[in-house]
């Protein structure tokens, strides 16, 4: 793997660590957005966002849709509601919960070519528990992952430009 193919990879992982780290934060949170032990602090993201180190940008709510790298018309599931989405350059990441995994792995099964995507990869864990797949289209390329345990249930969608 040459070097740029190596910096993607780890671009990727900490991705998907930093997703893996947000869902655990929002499945811990109160139904006010605040974190249990916290004396009812709100963490919820202001509507303007916070700025990250490296110049990226996070945002709660329906703001979160609007990442630079979130192409316009990407097809949402009936019933999802956006929870966290973070910018970086050319990179870009939404938290959606609302809808379970196997909600999800049909929904985007279908909507991704009519929305003229192209799925590359996709795979799903028995009883529609997780579903993980790739995609190109628009202008990037992604990677979308449904977990679903209990009241938990969460689609990380990650955004590249291509």
């Amino acid at each position: 793997m040459n070097r740029s193919g190596r910096s993607r990879a780890r671009g990727a992982a900490v991705s998907t660590a930093v997703a893996a780290a947000a869902l655990s934060l929002l499945a811990a949170c109160g139904s006010n957005g605040s974190v249990p032990g916290t004396d009812g602090v709100p963490t919820a993201i202001p509507s303007g966002g916070y700025t990250v180190p490296g110049g990226g940008v996070v945002v709660g709510g329906s703001s979160a849709l609007e990442g630079t790298n979130v192409p316009k018309d990407f097809p949402i599931p009936p019933g999802a509601t956006a929870r966290l989405g973070s910018t970086n350059g050319d990179g870009s990441e939404i938290i959606l919960s609302g809808v379970n995994s196997a909600q999800a792995g049909k929904f985007y099964s279908g909507a991704l070519p009519k929305a003229g995507y192209t799925i590359n990869h996709k795979s799903s864990a028995p009883g529609g528990l997780a579903t993980a797949m790739t995609f190109t289209g628009h202008g990037v390329k992604g990677d979308l992952a449904s977990v679903g345990a209990g009241s938990a249930q969460f689609i990380t969608i990650i955004f590249r430009k291509q």
